[in-house]
């Protein structure tokens, strides 16, 4: 079952019926094809989970929805980073679904072998998993 990023979830209830935005909307039915009764996980990043049901008119019918709750151990995920395109994938990679280590920071480290980047995107990037 594939996952797609709701971050309304925490407010919706079983049986609501959702939209995603375009970009998920389009991986869902034009990328994986979904068709009407075929389901899909749903997540918020704040530790709410989802399961819903693709309904006739592409959208989706929440079937249920749970609370995670965040691991008591923190971890501190320092890295060398890569050449430019590996950052990236390296970045969706360490914040994907299960997280089963919740990561408090993602701290680039300056390596004898690797330079850090100088790209300003890649600290916002970095930010932007950590909140």
């Amino acid at each position: 079952m594939a996952r797609f990023r709701y971050d309304r979830l925490a407010d919706a209830k079983p049986g609501d019926l959702l939209e995603l935005d375009r970009t998920e909307a389009s991986h869902l039915f034009k990328i994986l094809r979904a068709r009407p009764g075929e389901t899909a996980g749903l997540l918020d990043g704040k530790g709410n989970t989802g399961s819903a049901t693709v309904t006739e008119n592409r959208m989706l019918r929440l079937d249920s929805v749970e609370t995670i709750p965040f691991p008591h151990r923190r971890i501190h995920l320092y890295l060398a980073p890569p050449r430019r395109q590996k950052m990236d994938q390296l970045l969706k990679e360490a914040a994907e679904p299960p997280d089963l280590l919740s990561r408090e920071t993602m701290m680039p480290r300056k390596t004898r072998n690797r330079k850090i980047p100088a790209v300003p995107e890649t600290a916002e990037i970095i930010a932007s998993l950590i909140r």
